[in-house]
């Protein structure tokens, strides 16, 4: 599986609030920001992690299929899966 992400350092996005979050196979929480951008939170020595995976990056596809802002969470974390 080939995720495509990029890094948002810095940019002050905690996870917290009203925010839809889900956990992807125990690797990293999975969680929609104000934009509608699927960003990821890898959790610590797990897989996400070690390929590089740093929180707040976000989804942009999986496998070549487009993460969009009109994806709901729960689909994303179902096109992970499926995939």
């Amino acid at each position: 599986m080939i995720l495509h992400h990029f890094h948002r350092a810095g940019t002050g996005c905690s996870g917290e609030g009203p925010a839809r979050r889900a956990i992807w196979r125990n690797w990293a929480y999975v969680r929609q920001d104000e934009e509608g951008r699927i960003i990821l939170e890898p959790m610590p020595d797990q897989p996400a992690a070690k390929a590089g995976l740093q929180a707040n990056d976000v989804l942009t596809a999986v496998d070549g299929t487009p993460v969009t802002p009109e994806m709901s969470v729960d689909q994303v974390v179902l096109l992970i899966r499926v995939k």
